[in-house]
């Protein structure tokens, strides 16, 4: 969620992929709770509240990572019968090239998982 005016000439690859994968769970999660254009405001307060912070001790982890949990459940329930579409939940997997990883709700890549304290 960083706003630095180089872009992302400075960052590296692990935190470009966490940063994209913050913003679009949030997205995900504003959608549902405003249906509206989502705000920075909104992104920096709902990533307060459910992404890591640097600083943030084993339980605030913790509890983030079960507020993104209860969020992602929350979503899928509205779904209704449409989620039995989603991948891995019976329905098809979505359309794309035979190599495109396929993404699962709750997922996060590998050499993310331990550096920012995600299961």
């Amino acid at each position: 969620m960083s706003g630095l005016p180089f872009g992302n000439f400075f960052t590296s690859s692990d935190y470009q992929q966490a940063d994209q994968a913050g913003r679009e769970f949030l997205a995900s999660v504003l959608r549902k709770d405003s249906g509206a254009a989502i705000t920075d405001q909104e992104m920096a307060i709902y990533g307060k509240t459910y992404l890591p912070q640097p600083g943030d001790g084993a339980e605030v982890l913790q509890q983030k990572r079960a507020a993104r949990r209860q969020a992602l459940s929350a979503i899928e329930t509205g779904l209704g019968p449409a989620r039995t579409m989603l991948p891995g939940r019976g329905g098809a997997s979505q359309p794309g090239p035979a190599d495109a990883p396929q993404a699962q709700t709750g997922t996060v890549p590998s050499n993310l998982k331990g550096k920012y304290g995600l299961r």
